[in-house]
C-alpha cells in the first residue's frame, strides 16, 4: 500500500472486503475492527467539518510555536 497515489472507499471495499461504519466518537476515527459480525469495518468519524477546523487550528498553532521547546508545544 505504500506505493499507492490515493486509496479509494470503492478498492478498499473490493479488495479488502471491508465494510465502512459511520461513528460520531472522535477515539475511534479510523478504528479497524477485523471481528464485526458483518465482516472487516472500519469506523469514519462522519463530522468533517470539525475535522478540518481542528486540523486548521492545529496548523496555526503548530506555525506559531515552531521556535518554541519542546514542554511548550505540549503545553498548548
Amino acid at each position: 500500500m505504500e506505493n499507492q497515489r490515493s486509496m479509494k472507499a470503492w478498492k478498499l471495499r473490493a479488495r479488502f472486503r471491508l465494510s465502512f461504519k459511520g461513528t460520531d466518537n472522535l477515539a475511534c476515527y479510523l478504528l479497524l475492527d477485523p471481528l464485526y459480525p458483518d465482516g472487516p469495518t472500519l469506523s469514519i468519524f462522519y463530522y468533517t467539518v470539525f475535522l478540518k477546523a481542528y486540523m486548521d487550528r492545529l496548523g496555526q498553532q503548530n506555525s506559531q510555536a515552531n521556535d518554541s521547546d519542546m514542554l511548550a508545544c505540549l503545553k498548548m
